[in-house]
């Protein structure tokens, strides 16, 4: 049964929605001063004052949303929430959600779901994520409570050397940019633990589509218009994403088949994730690889594992604790923000907020350029949070009334330049309690920009995580390229729970390469920090920021205000696109609401 809850908060108190301080405050005339002429008011006319307030409030946030529309026709609109009783599930993309909600109703589980979610997801939105990359996943046992997660994350081939690409003209594109999937694997791995329906099962969506046809979303097709000379040019990509009526890129409403990623499905489906790996699908999969120049072997593929390790956690205020992803993921840097903001609590003041979170962010990605990834030889070690961190942090924000431009006061050696790269996360929650928060990806936009020919996959190009001594000013030891080693990820899926109740209290995550850290800590403090109703937190304006460049980036429409206190705080301000997109569950005694992210059409279903 579903429930409309829109404008939750008017029939109750009546709340005014402001803008002030940079997050939504809830103010309750009720507790208006007693000699308030309003109060008075209110008492004599109760009627016509909620009415007015109403409508007041409905026209303030329609012009909200019409204005977030006029700026900007990928800014964030508000979207009514909705509230679950059993299950629910939400994505920072575009996609056919109802694959997913048919899963829970057969019985499956949660596992059996995320492989439907994201075999479905990348085929929706392959610029960002297929099996032809990797992912990070979290997993929530509600029964036993106990939280998991499973790295899936890309390997170096093993003929990888340190000065690989010094020779290369472009090395984000083309076979020598992909490093060995995951993805199968990955699903292969997680259901043989955790999956209840036969694993045949689980990709009949995918086929059903790649048969039929694909419905292009939005998303899909402005990216298919932004790189048609890149398409065009390629004619493995070609194949995939032009229509052969009219040799020109699909358009939106279009439906786009992809017979050879069908039959892929079909015989992974058939045989298992031996067939991708060591099977009948490798010998030509690694030959296409070859042809695009790439240097995984036959060795490379059938060597690969997944590895299950215990999440880091971190204990939070009114008895919750969250669970996110260790190294390759960047859990330890985005723990120590909330550390730091939830140490600090929340300020009256203005600006304050903004520079603290700033001033966390910023440590954070210095922190994070230490950084090294894990190796495939490597034992499963447990890697704990550090608070030592977030006590450094500390007494920097308490100590400096300002910010600083010199990135030595944030890193002693700073290491890495930042590249963006794409994602999905897929946030799902189960009847039985179970939840999973996993982002995938291929990294840049369409990945290396080719397509093996013989299974139609879309290659990854995550080689380019990895800190390419090319590209550097000087030659760095930490995330540098080695063979059989994963670079390290931004991704930090989490589930946060409730430790009197054991129970899911919220499943999170966010796409959007360096983005993903800011946009998953705001949306976390915003909701539980600042007690934001997710629906809301999930469309306000953001700000980024990633140490280098010395820039506070904001989302068109973010308030003026704010930016002008950071300004006085010492920061350098400028206006970027939306890069991020988030996606949240959470639960309450009053239900279970889902949202994800309109900045790319997100999705957020459930029953």
């Amino acid at each position: 049964m579903e429930t409309s809850t829109q404008d939750p908060y008017l029939p109750k108190l009546f709340s005014m929605l402001i803008i002030n301080n940079g997050y939504w405050q809830f103010t309750n005339v009720n507790k208006a001063r007693s000699g308030d002429q309003s109060v008075q008011y209110i008492e004599e006319q109760p009627q016509l004052f909620l009415f007015s307030m109403k409508f007041i409030c409905i026209f303030f946030v329609l012009y909200y949303a019409v204005d977030l529309q006029v700026k900007s026709k990928h800014n964030p609109v508000f979207e009514e929430s909705i509230v679950y009783e059993k299950t629910a599930l939400a994505s920072t993309s575009q996609f056919c959600e109802q694959f997913v909600i048919d899963i829970f109703k057969k019985g499956g589980s949660v596992a059996d779901a995320a492989i439907v979610a994201l075999s479905v997801q990348g085929l929706t939105s392959p610029q960002s994520l297929g099996i032809g990359g990797g992912f990070l996943l979290v997993y929530y046992d509600r029964k036993n409570t106990e939280a998991h997660v499973l790295n899936a994350r890309e390997y170096s081939p093993s003929g990888t050397t340190r000065d690989m690409y010094k020779e290369s003209r472009c090395p984000a594109w083309g076979g020598l940019a992909s490093a060995i999937p995951g993805e199968i694997l990955g699903y292969w791995d997680l259901h043989r633990r955790f999956g209840k329906l036969p694993w045949s099962s689980l990709f009949e969506p995918a086929i059903k589509l790649c048969k039929e046809g694909i419905p292009l979303t939005t998303p899909t097709s402005e990216m298919l218009i932004k790189m048609r000379t890149s398409i065009l040019a390629s004619p493995t990509l070609k194949e995939i994403f032009c229509d052969p009526k009219t040799g020109n890129v699909y358009k939106k409403g279009d439906f786009m088949k992809r017979p050879a990623l069908a039959r892929t499905f079909e015989v992974i489906a058939r045989e298992g994730a031996d067939a991708f790996y060591d099977g009948r699908l490798t010998e030509q999969f690694v030959r296409d690889i070859e042809n695009n120049g790439g240097i995984i072997t036959m060795n490379d593929m059938k060597n690969y594992r997944t590895k299950w390790t215990v999440p880091i956690s971190m204990d939070l205020p009114k008895k919750g604790r969250i669970y996110t992803t260790p190294c390759p993921g960047s859990g330890q840097v985005f723990l120590s923000i909330l550390d730091v903001m939830f140490s600090l609590g929340r300020s009256d003041v203005p600006g304050v907020n903004w520079f603290r979170i700033v001033e966390a962010w910023k440590h954070a990605f210095g922190n994070r350029s230490a950084m090294d990834g894990p190796y495939l030889s490597d034992e499963v070690t447990v890697e704990k949070y550090d608070p030592s961190m977030a006590k450094m942090i500390l007494k920097t924000i308490h100590t400096n009334s300002a910010t600083s431009a010199d990135v030595r006061n944030y890193s002693k050696d700073f290491k890495q330049i930042f590249r963006e790269g794409g994602t999905c996360n897929i946030c799902l929650l189960a009847p039985n309690g179970d939840a999973i928060s996993v982002t995938s990806s291929i990294n840049y936009a369409i990945g290396a920009q080719y397509a093996s020919t013989s299974t139609g996959i879309i290659m990854n190009n995550h080689m380019m995580d990895f800190a390419i001594p090319e590209y550097m000013d000087k030659f760095y030891s930490a995330n540098q390229l080695a063979p059989e080693k994963q670079p390290v990820s931004c991704m930090v899926p989490s589930i946060i729970i409730n430790t009197k109740t054991n129970d899911v209290k919220m499943v999170v995550g966010a796409a959007g390469g360096f983005k993903i850290i800011t946009a998953t800590s705001q949306m976390i403090l915003e909701t539980l920090l600042f007690d934001i109703p997710q629906e809301y937190a999930i469309v306000h304006r953001r700000l980024h920021h990633q140490l280098i460049p010395m820039v506070i980036f904001y989302e068109d429409g973010f308030p003026q205000n704010i930016l002008d206190e950071l300004k006085k705080f010492g920061h350098h301000v400028e206006r970027m696109l939306p890069g991020s997109s988030g996606a949240i569950i959470s639960v309450s005694k009053d239900g279970i609401r889902a949202s994800g992210d309109l900045r790319r059409l997100g999705s957020a279903s459930g029953y």
